[in-house]
């Protein structure tokens, strides 16, 4: 049976201690802790999606009256999410690929029917996975259905649409940017343009009987090139084919490789061909250096400098990312009477976010330890994604361990809407 909100909440509840618990432990080792932080992230991710769907679920309940017992998941749902409509072409954080595809008319038949083993359930990555793994599709014969719009081709599976979408959604759930604000642009090619304002007009006030001088907006486009990203699965045979548990484990590990090497490369992608270009590498954002030989946070002054900054440029700063190592930092910050140092409002009000994927080994100056910290106004991140990708088996690959393995690549880019959005903070210690 399905969690409730409340039931949701209290879990969320109980990993927000267990994290603060965990950072203020004095037997572990900071290794250690990064280790727990990055596993509970990924379990507030997880319940961070349940939670949303939970709630959805009461106001599609409210929304179409009758048996409040009627829904029993969203997969019953069949309407257009609110706020997406065919024409959508950028979705918010809150917003789902899979309710995208739905509304698109992308995701092949809205209903697969009954299985022989009851009611017909939600399709599922993992039953699918087990299916062309195992080639045992009991329990999984809607999955199998959904199958025939993923035909073999060339030694492998295009994943069917609706599922694919799952695993994207897992993904954008996990991901640091995403929570941050990032914008999903779902590309239907290999490339897609976009236009971007890039001037304002000019405005004058306007004395009687003198000329009027034209003035306009200014635009260029920014051009999404889908680039390769692999991810390679590796799965025993007893798990496939014993485990009863193993609904979303496998969606969910894929999800989670997936976020974390977009929230890597969103931050700070190289841009040489095939890696997308990241924020930091990104001409136009404002870089703002802790100094010569970087230095150690002793107040909250560098994030006050990074706001100003980003305000400077006309946009509103909502979140900051930077290293659990700098977020530990700044939760020991003291007053002169050991008090935790209280942090102005405006970086009181930015939501923090820390991952392991912005390094603690940068070079600045003399010191070999600095990290980053990235401020801006993040739905002007924009992550292009393909909505489907496909999985090849390795057969042979992994037999000698008992093992099935499958290479898998999705196909996404990064591009900033305006880099003036974003202040990069470099060189803390």
């Amino acid at each position: 049976m399905a969690r409730t909100v409340p039931q949701i909440k209290a879990l969320i509840s109980d990993l927000g201690k267990a994290a603060h618990d965990l950072a203020e432990d004095p037997t572990k080792t900071t290794s250690q802790k990064a280790g727990g932080m990055r596993r509970i992230q990924s379990q507030i991710g997880v319940l961070s999606a349940e939670l949303r769907d939970a709630k959805s679920l009461d106001e599609a309940r409210m929304r179409y009256g009758g048996d409040m017992h009627a829904f029993s998941d969203l997969s019953t749902l069949t309407k257009a999410a609110p706020g997406l409509t065919a024409s959508t072409t950028r979705l918010a954080p809150a917003q789902k690929v899979a309710d995208w595809i739905r509304v698109k008319g992308m995701g092949g038949p809205t209903s697969y029917g009954p299985t022989s083993y009851g009611p017909e359930p939600e399709l599922s990555f993992d039953r699918w996975f087990k299916g062309i793994a195992t080639g045992n599709w009991r329990g999984a014969e809607v999955e199998l259905k959904a199958q025939s719009e993923g035909t073999p081709s060339a030694g492998g599976y295009l994943v069917p649409t609706p599922l694919a979408a799952q695993v994207i959604d897992l993904a954008r759930n996990v991901g640091r940017v995403f929570a941050a604000g990032a914008t999903t642009v779902p590309m239907d090619s290999q490339t897609l343009k976009m236009a971007r304002q890039t001037g304002d007009p000019a405005l004058a006030w306007h004395s009687e009987a003198a000329t009027i001088n034209p003035s306009s907006l200014t635009f260029d486009a920014i051009t999404f090139t889908a680039q390769t990203l692999p991810v390679l699965i590796k799965v025993s045979l007893e798990l496939l084919e014993d485990a009863g548990n193993t609904d979303r484990v496998i969606s969910h590990a894929v999800g989670e490789a997936i976020a974390l090497e977009l929230d890597r490369v969103a931050l700070r992608g190289s841009g040489t061909p095939p890696e997308p270009k990241g924020i930091r590498n990104t001409s136009g954002i404002t870089v703002q250096s802790m100094g010569t030989n970087g230095a150690q946070p002793t107040d909250y002054g560098f994030l006050a400098t990074a706001i100003e900054n980003v305000r400077t440029a006309n946009f509103e700063p909502n979140a900051v990312i930077y290293s659990p190592r700098t977020a530990g930092r700044l939760s020991r910050l003291s007053d002169s009477t050991g008090q935790p140092l209280r942090a102005p409002d405006d970086v009181a009000n930015l939501t923090k976010f820390a991952t392991n994927q912005v390094p603690n080994n940068l070079t600045q100056g003399t010191a070999t330890t600095a990290s980053d910290a990235y401020v801006g106004q993040w739905d002007q991140l924009l992550i292009g994604i393909r909505t489907h990708f496909s999985l090849r088996p390795l057969n042979e690959k992994f037999v000698d361990t008992g093992e099935v393995g499958f290479f898998g690549y999705l196909r996404a880019d990064v591009q900033l809407a305006h880099p003036a959005a974003f202040n990069v903070v470099q060189g803390i210690l």
